[in-house]
């Protein structure tokens, strides 16, 4: 019976495991004001994340800022407010920004100095308690995997959910093709999939984002639980416009 229980235990750790990802392409020198990034990807759900931010002096002043970033595609990346490092001038400058739960695909670290400076940076990612794949999908509409808004109109991308999940990450991302972009753009949510409300606030970080005048636009909604089972967002434009619009959804199972 003990033999038994210790190895239930050793299971239950070996499941729960850390798995630590280096990521050391940041390594690449600061000087003065330009930005370095690193960008970490995680293949398997986590219970926690944590990142790490190091920045090591070699000459000059070290200053600038230390910027978490995250992302569903691995091409527009969102800023994480929390995860923030002003650099002042010492030997080495740290910090640790931990995250509840790894709801996103890819994290991106930018280092960037300031006046009259050379520095190292070094970003490290620790996922805990790692489990499933990790796979990111495409909201669609029919077979279209992209939607055009033009002037005033709308578009929607949709996509349904079979299984419960802890949290669900949804990424929206806005191309500009012309004119002057605007408008809104509305996470909503069904049961049937045909009749769709927007997302409630007990649920979801953010339910909606204006879009502004910029070649890309991207935001990233969290929804907790499993309260609709398909998902879909609604863009729609205004004045003088063309853009296209693209969509993806990482579920989360602990």
């Amino acid at each position: 019976m003990k033999n038994l229980i210790l190895f239930l235990c050793l299971l239950t750790f070996g499941l729960n495991a850390q798995n630590i990802q280096v990521m050391t392409k940041s390594a690449v020198t600061m000087t003065n004001s330009t930005a370095v990034t690193a960008t970490l990807q995680t293949n398997a759900v986590a219970e926690n994340v944590s990142i790490q931010a190091v920045v090591t002096k070699s000459t000059g002043t070290v200053a600038g800022t230390v910027a978490v970033s995250a992302s569903l595609d691995g091409v527009n990346y969102v800023a994480l407010s929390s995860s923030t490092l002003a650099l002042t001038d010492q030997a080495t400058n740290t910090a640790i920004f931990p995250l509840t739960g790894n709801n996103y695909l890819y994290y991106k670290v930018t280092f960037t100095g300031t006046g009259t400076m050379v520095a190292t940076p070094i970003a490290s990612l620790l996922t805990a308690g790692s489990s499933n794949k990790h796979t990111v999908l495409t909201f669609t509409n029919g077979a279209a995997t992209t939607q055009t808004t033009t002037n005033s109109g709308s578009s929607t991308l949709t996509l349904p959910l079979t299984l419960w999940y802890n949290t669900v990450t949804i990424q929206s991302v806005i191309t500009k093709v012309s004119g002057t972009v605007g408008g809104t753009a509305t996470l909503q949510g069904s049961i049937d999939g045909t009749n769709f409300v927007t997302v409630s606030s007990a649920y979801a970080d953010v339910t909606s984002y204006t879009p502004t005048d910029q070649t890309t636009n991207s935001k990233l909604f969290i929804v907790t639980g499993s309260p609709y089972r398909y998902y879909r967002i609604s863009y729609t434009g205004t004045g003088t416009m063309v853009a296209t619009q693209k969509a993806y959804i990482l579920p989360n199972k602990k």
